[in-house]
């Protein structure tokens, strides 16, 4: 049988989650995505403003405000109310104390909660992308799906060797 090179044990608070989240959004076209509704709600507020102080009252413009409010809105609900509206959701599962295993080849994560328990088994070479924030590795199953291993539940040289075997596995799909 094959001896892991480490072990750790780690439940997902809020704050990772939230980080998690954050990473999430920013990554290819929802970021360009927020920064486009950003400049672009503010540029029109400030055209929508000058018009109005130049040509007074507007139907139109009235209608274009309330556009631009709606996306700014809905673009604060996205980033800030919605991860803690899933986490909520999610909180058992999340807080349910894992298992990691590191391998060479492959890594394991088990959860043995009453309410929800399993194993996972994943080659490194099989991952979407990974990710090295401060904080912890995102190791992406597909698009929407990732692993999270909180950097603080690992030495130093667990840290190394994981961050050798993505580089060699993922090439640029490893990104720090």
């Amino acid at each position: 049988m094959e001896k892991p090179f480490a072990t750790a044990e780690f439940a997902i608070d809020y704050s990772l989650y939230a980080k998690f989240q954050r990473l999430h959004r920013q990554r290819g076209v929802r970021r360009v995505l927020t920064l486009t509704v950003c400049l672009g709600s503010a540029l029109a507020f400030l055209l929508v403003l000058l018009d109005f102080s130049l040509f007074g009252f507007d139907r139109d413009l009235l209608l274009m405000q309330l556009f631009l409010f709606f996306a700014l809105a809905l673009l604060l609900f996205s980033n800030h109310l919605l991860p803690k509206l899933r986490y909520k959701g999610m909180k058992t599962l999340l807080e349910a104390p894992r298992r990691a295993r590191l391998y060479p080849g492959h890594y394991t994560i088990e959860s043995s909660n009453p309410q929800y328990s399993g194993k996972t088994s994943i080659v490194y070479k099989a991952l979407h992308k990974a990710y090295e924030r401060e904080e912890a590795f995102y190791l992406y199953i597909n698009k929407f799906q990732a692993s999270i291993l909180p950097k603080a539940s690992f030495t130093e040289g667990a840290l190394s060797q994981l961050r050798a075997i993505l580089q060699a596995e993922l090439g640029e799909k490893f990104k720090k």
